[in-house]
């Protein structure tokens, strides 16, 4: 069976989220600060009358914030009955995943820990990181990921 899945990077690392927990993507504009919000959250952003969190992926994983870039993108997720945004550096494409390919049981890879991630795929010499942005966005832990 085949699942779908929505590809993005941070820096050279692939990452990807299942597209049924995606319910946008959209530019990164038009965010606006929150005071004493935790570090990763860079703000809130309202759509189309709904106001939510974004996260910047970056500063959740522990990485050095990159300059501002046009192909920077917010991938709006809905979690928990919750709607996150998610900075990212680049959304790739959409892409089917046959569930075999899928290497389940991983540790650890890059400083991420075992329960943010579902799986591993394996494309040509490239490896994508298939996240459980649930535990991402709900672990108060504190991530560091190798670059």
């Amino acid at each position: 069976m085949k699942s779908s899945y929505v590809l993005f990077s941070l820096g050279k690392v692939k990452y990807a989220l299942r597209l049924e927990e995606v319910v946008q993507i959209v530019k990164n504009e038009n965010i606006l600060d929150v005071p004493k919000a935790s570090r990763y959250v860079i703000g809130v952003m309202n759509l189309r009358g709904e106001v939510f969190p974004v996260i910047d992926l970056r500063q959740r994983f522990g990485l050095v914030a990159e300059k501002e870039d046009r192909k920077k993108r917010i991938i709006v997720v809905k979690v928990l009955n919750r709607t996150f945004g998610i900075l990212v550096d680049d959304v790739r494409e959409i892409v089917e995943i046959e569930d075999e390919k899928i290497e389940r049981s991983v540790s650890s890879i890059y400083g991420l820990k075992e329960s943010m991630i579902d799986g591993l795929v394996k494309e040509g010499n490239e490896l994508i990181i298939l996240l459980n942005i649930k535990e991402v966005i709900e672990s108060q832990e504190e991530v560091k990921v190798a670059k």
